[in-house]
């Protein structure tokens, strides 16, 4: 047999183990590949569910903090907005609108009565949304047709003051009594303000009152975004008897 060179021998050796190194090496990748799809569906099997968990738990208090902060900002809006009207106001009112003083006296009454917000709500009892508190104040005084005005606990807020706004004539600028629909869901009485509030300027004398999330409240008429008037027909009561 012939015999073989040195470096023939080295190359073929180093050939050899070249290649087992590559097999190993190759093997072992193969190896983490297989423990890393082990680990991550053990991983996904443990902890999926608690990872869920946290982002669910994430997403529900970024919508919590939204919440508040929306919060936050309609109460500044309101208390920014806030007029100071009572009782007497309505009883000066009396002496030349007797019919729409007397709508502001039952909305200031129930003011004073502490009635709460409650969407749905139809009653004093149960507490009112906006649109469904000026249809009871308008109803007590019959102003409209109980027939016409069936609310619904789960109508909603949007659906009963769209009802609501098909119900009364719509008009561009309101008077006294008339009902302010605002694009927030609020559905405001109005009043010019005129005869009222010794010593305010004309020009600040207006004002809208009705329900919101922090009970019954006069505002300023532009305190959110207008998006109909709806005329309120306040010679369907006589007038001797509003007196």
């Amino acid at each position: 047999m012939p015999e073989i060179p040195i470096s023939k021998a080295l190359a073929s050796k180093a050939g050899r183990e070249t290649d087992f190194a590559i097999r190993t090496l190759f093997g072992f990748q193969i190896a983490l590949g297989i423990f890393a799809l082990a680990f991550a569906g053990y991983a996904g099997f443990v902890l999926g569910p608690k990872v869920n968990k946290l982002m669910q738990e994430k997403v529900e208090l970024s919508n919590q903090i939204a919440s508040m902060t929306a919060q936050l900002q309609e109460s500044t809006n309101l208390l920014r907005n806030a007029r100071n009207v009572t009782l007497m106001d309505a009883k000066q009112l009396m002496s030349y609108e007797p019919c729409q003083a007397r709508v502001l006296a039952r909305t200031l009454e129930l003011r004073d009565q502490n009635v709460r917000w409650k969407v749905g709500g139809v009653n004093p009892e149960q507490g009112f949304d906006s649109p469904n508190f000026a249809a009871y104040v308008l109803n007590s005084e019959g102003l409209l047709p109980e027939q016409q005005l069936k609310p619904e606990a789960s109508a909603g807020i949007a659906r009963e003051q769209a009802r609501l706004m098909t119900m009364l004539p719509s008009e561009g600028n309101p008077s006294d009594g008339d009902v302010v629909f605002y694009k927030t869901g609020y559905t405001m009485f109005y009043f010019t303000g005129v005869g009222l509030q010794e010593g305010v300027p004309l020009a600040e004398r207006g004002f809208v009152v009705g329900m919101t999330p922090f009970g019954v409240v006069a505002l300023t008429p532009d305190f959110a975004q207008r998006i109909g008037v709806g005329r309120v027909d306040y010679s369907k009561i006589p007038k001797e008897s509003c007196y």
